[in-house]
């Protein structure tokens, strides 16, 4: 509590959390060099059951010299319960998750690393535990977006890439794209 001008003293600021020095913080301007390339993520479609538990793998196919990713994922409430997080191969845990927002069904993802990572194409990266409701194909009830955090990623140029979520079918054919 300062009860009176301070100017002789000093002070040191640290900014945290731009992995790639993009961040102006004392502009309310954004800019966006964002590639146009995409970090995306796969699921299996499958078609949910009421009263099952499902681990959602989230794989991607070409997770290669990536820093970090972030994103916003919805889900519809009336029809699944969010669970728990697993970490797999990025070890990621709740605390890479914003689970605050989670009665109105969005859940923030942030990770990152000091060093570049690059898994092999079928690797589990993490997992989501939803419980079914009712019946409902997955692809019906679950997004990705930039609605509360921006989605993207970080490579290992420097590069901003966007973040998509695609959703296999049973063939392996995909069945819808979010951006």
């Amino acid at each position: 509590n300062l009860d009176e001008d301070m100017m002789d003293v000093n002070f040191t600021g640290i900014k945290i959390g731009d992995l790639n020095n993009t961040a102006i913080p004392n502009t309310l301007v954004s800019s966006d060099d964002r590639s146009e390339e995409n970090l995306l993520f796969e699921l299996d479609d499958k078609q949910l059951q009421k009263g099952e538990e499902y681990k959602l793998e989230f794989t991607a196919k070409d997770f290669s010299g990536i820093q970090g990713f972030q994103f916003t994922m919805e889900f519809d409430t009336e029809v699944l319960d969010f669970v728990k997080v697993e970490g797999e191969a990025l070890a990621l845990s709740e605390n890479n998750f914003g689970i605050s927002r989670l009665e109105s069904g969005i859940l923030t993802a942030s990770w990152h690393t000091l060093e570049y990572q690059s898994l092999e194409e079928d690797a589990v990266l993490f997992s989501l535990v939803f419980a079914a409701k009712s019946n409902l194909l997955l692809s019906k009830s679950i997004k990705m977006n930039s609605k509360w955090t921006p989605a993207e990623a970080y490579n290992g140029n420097g590069e901003n890439l966007g973040v998509a979520l695609q959703f296999n079918g049973e063939s392996g054919i995909l069945s819808s794209l979010q951006l």
